[in-house]
């Protein structure tokens, strides 16, 4: 991160004239800390160089500090694995990594801004935002394994593919088990919206609830997904789904197909759900993966804030 600050970043930012401040992180949600103690009136928006997790660190200190302007944007130059909403908002126009933090770093200069969801996940005495994703079983026990390999030399770009590996020889099958809540939308012949709870027990080998149609370069979730129509898609992959068309649901992702297309996927498009865990139940600790960060199994209540936080994007 350091070295796309200092050689990407800074001089376009003094190119363009502008006055900033660059702070390193220390540790694991200091950014979050940082951003609810900053004085916000001094600055004209905040530009993040980092991967999706830090991302998520600075939403979540944007979304919980009180008196927060609606119209602060907020720039991501990308060092991370899948850069979701980075990607998202470069329209694939980048064909290296290096290309996309470039045209990131340029957006902010450019000025262009749109405003996107947010996901805000909550539980009891506590709540993250992020911008992307949120997954359980597989998704959180090879994101578990993943995180441990964070700071392995030379594996950033294919941690998520050894940790996958890894879950798959020594931990199959990974089935989460709970209840899974969701608002379920109805238009009426009239044209007037309904919306109801609906209700419908889990026991999934992975779980998926994404906001954009694609998690990066080659990871796509579903075509009809945008990161400004309110919504998730939540795919799920019950315990009857073997490991072969698992793995095969996750190669066929390789080769641009969308996992919620997969006719293994049972799926739910919903703006809010709730997930219970069955609590004693084997693999009742797997974590969640929110945006690439675990999230310790317990009751959460998931809501896609629509269009709630202006970024800078790639025109």
């Amino acid at each position: 991160s350091k070295r796309v600050v200092d050689h990407i970043v800074v001089p376009v930012l003094e190119t363009a004239g502008f006055v900033y401040d660059v702070v390193p992180t220390l540790y694991r949600g200091f950014a979050t800390e940082h951003v609810l103690q900053m004085t916000i009136a001094e600055w004209d928006g905040i530009i993040v160089c980092g991967g999706d997790g830090m991302v998520s660190e600075v939403v979540t200190g944007l979304m919980t500090r009180p008196g927060l302007p609606v119209d602060f944007p907020m720039g991501i130059v990308p060092v991370g694995t899948a850069n979701a909403m980075a990607n998202y908002l470069d329209k694939e126009s980048s064909t290296s990594n290096t290309m996309l933090m470039g045209h990131a770093a340029l957006t902010v200069a450019y000025g262009h801004t749109r405003k996107v969801d947010v996901i805000e996940v909550k539980w009891p005495g506590g709540a993250k935002y992020g911008l992307s994703c949120i997954g359980w079983g597989l998704a959180g026990a090879v994101g578990l394994q993943a995180d441990k390999m964070r700071w392995v030399p030379g594996q950033k770009q294919a941690r998520y593919d050894i940790a996958g590996l890894v879950t798959f020889i020594k931990d199959w099958p990974v089935v989460c088990r709970g209840e899974l809540q969701y608002v379920k939308e109805t238009t009426l012949p009239t044209g007037q919206k309904t919306t109801e709870w609906k209700s419908m027990p889990i026991a999934a080998i992975n779980l998926i609830a994404s906001n954009l149609p694609k998690l990066g370069v080659d990871h796509p979730i579903h075509p009809e997904i945008t990161g400004e129509d309110g919504r998730v898609v939540i795919a799920v992959f019950d315990e009857t789904v073997t490991r072969a068309q698992t793995v095969s649901a996750g190669m066929g992702m390789k080769k641009g197909k969308y996992l919620a297309m997969n006719k293994h996927s049972n799926n739910v498009f919903t703006s809010e759900f709730k997930i219970i865990p069955q609590l004693g139940a084997k693999n009742s600790d797997v974590p969640y993966n929110f945006d690439g960060d675990p999230i310790d199994a317990r009751p959460i209540h998931v809501k896609v804030l629509k269009q709630r936080l202006k970024v800078f994007y790639n025109v």
